[in-house]
């Protein structure tokens, strides 16, 4: 005969588990004996036919994320820092809210990926009070654009909601800064997540004019992992950079210094203090990339960056 469990039983024989309100279909006795236990009844109102188990989840989750690259940061947005000499070259404000010019293309075509950017300027740029910082600008051509009052400071970079125009005319050419400045930053890399012998990538695209030198440096916190320098005549690049651990988490291995640094790059000389770090990754940290450029004729632009990290012992 058939019953209707009422209460969950594993057949002992055969190790199939059945759930309450399950029809079991097995030996007289058996059945019997789950009938006067109050286990089960021959009422089978209800009852359902007994369904396999879904088979079980047999991966271990710790050993797929410490194979697994995490992504740290993913930056979209572009940083410019633009050229100006405060007197003839590069931008100047025309006089009309924040709308300015170019003396001349960063790279002919450029404008396209620059239709929403954050551009730096120095403190009082075009005559006004307002501090120096990452602006938010938006190119119309190779050579004009407005500048708006929103700014970054730190975390994932967006596009503004709102463009909210300047409340002054700017005016007058800009002295651009050949000081080294942090663009993105404020992205964490838990304390270990690299482990012993783990490994940070970093995918970087760039872009600038063909003029003097633009710089482009990776940190976590304070210590420099990878430097992307002597980028002159050919501004247009891509690259992928890393940085190891060498079998302790304070000791790493980075991408070679060079002209056109990352995957693929060879030469003849080491570069101490750039393709060698000691960063603790065993405890937090924070990774920025920063923008220079050599001379106020130049100009560098990060166009995107994206970062992760990959766990090994």
């Amino acid at each position: 005969m058939t019953v209707r469990l009422l209460s969950g039983w594993k057949d002992p024989r055969t190790g199939r588990e059945y759930k309450c309100s399950d029809l079991l279909t097995t030996d007289p006795a058996t059945e019997n004996g789950l009938v006067s236990a109050k286990q089960a009844d021959t009422n089978l109102s209800g009852g359902n036919a007994w369904v396999p188990p879904a088979s079980k989840n047999t991966i271990d989750a710790s050993e797929w994320l410490n194979s697994t690259p995490i992504c740290i940061a993913s930056i979209g947005v572009p940083f410019i820092i633009p050229p100006g000499d405060g007197s003839a070259n590069g931008l100047q404000f025309t006089g009309s809210s924040g709308a300015f010019t170019l003396s001349a293309a960063i790279l002919a075509n450029s404008w396209n990926v620059l239709k929403g950017c954050w551009m730096y300027m120095p403190a009082s740029f075009g005559g006004s009070t307002y501090p120096a910082g990452w602006y938010w600008a938006v190119f119309s051509s190779d050579t004009a654009g407005i500048l708006y009052t929103e700014t970054y400071v730190s975390g994932r970079p967006a596009r503004p909601a709102t463009q909210t125009p300047f409340s002054t005319n700017l005016s007058g050419w800009l002295t651009t800064t050949t000081a080294e400045v942090t663009g993105p930053t404020g992205f964490l890399v838990p304390g270990g997540a690299m482990g012993n012998s783990g490994r940070l990538k970093t995918h970087l695209r760039c872009l600038g004019n063909a003029t003097a030198n633009k710089i482009y440096r990776t940190y976590l916190g304070a210590t420099l992992t990878a430097y992307v320098g002597s980028v002159t005549t050919n501004p247009d690049l891509e690259c992928l950079l890393s940085s190891v651990n060498q079998g302790v988490q304070n000791l790493q291995i980075n991408s070679r210094q060079a002209s056109s640094t990352g995957v693929g790059v060879s030469g003849g000389t080491f570069s101490v203090g750039a393709e060698n770090s000691s960063a603790d990754t065993s405890i937090d940290q924070i990774l920025s990339i920063s923008l220079q450029i050599s001379t106020t004729a130049a100009c560098a632009i990060l166009i995107h960056a994206d970062v992760t990290v990959t766990h090994g012992d």
